[in-house]
């Protein structure tokens, strides 16, 4: 049975997440064979389809539930972000500073209105600091972008940070996503 202790866990989550992961073993420098994008507190997978009521009007009430679409998105408030990671956020419009080497994001860059947001697809790694007590996400097909009205405050009352949606799509193998302690899972 689970405890209110065990439950608090696991609602605050802190983890890492790493783009393009090849590995599930962290590696010296904890990358996961990917790149850092940086630090978050939680992340939350939301599913977005809804089932379908099947009415009966002889009944007058329902009599069957059609599955709801394998349609997620996972949110996260990206609170420290990696100079060379966060480039996977920004596609299309990041570049480098010339002279402090540091991120420099241009709107709209080379997005266009209208266009397929495919070519932007990653496979995304959510590793939670305690990888024995809570679990990792694996997106398997994920399109990066902020989330609607998203805001970055260059204020002093707030923390400044990205506030990131990732569109979760199936990959070639027909896979949207795992979610499971590290050790259970398979890239």
């Amino acid at each position: 049975m689970t405890t209110f202790k065990d439950s608090t866990r696991v609602i605050r989550n802190p983890g890492t997440v790493i783009v393009a992961p090849t590995s599930l073993t962290a590696g010296a420098d904890g990358t996961y064979g990917g790149s850092i994008i940086g630090s978050v507190r939680a992340m939350a997978l939301t599913p977005l389809g809804e089932p379908y009521r099947i009415m009966s009007e002889g009944l007058g009430e329902y009599t069957d539930v059609l599955e709801a679409p394998n349609h997620y998105a996972v949110v996260f408030f990206l609170r420290g972000w990696e100079k060379a990671g966060v480039q996977n956020l920004l596609d299309g419009g990041y570049a480098e500073g010339s002279t402090s080497r540091q991120a420099v994001w241009t709107v709209p860059g080379t997005k266009t209105p209208g266009q397929s947001a495919s070519d932007r697809a990653k496979v995304w790694l959510f590793v939670p600091d305690d990888t024995e007590a809570h679990p990792a996400l694996i997106i398997r097909s994920g399109i990066a972008d902020f989330s609607t009205g998203a805001e970055i405050a260059f204020q002093h009352q707030e923390e400044l940070g990205l506030a990131v949606s990732i569109e979760c799509l199936r990959d070639s193998s027909n896979k949207t996503l795992d979610l499971g302690l590290i050790d259970d899972l398979t890239l």
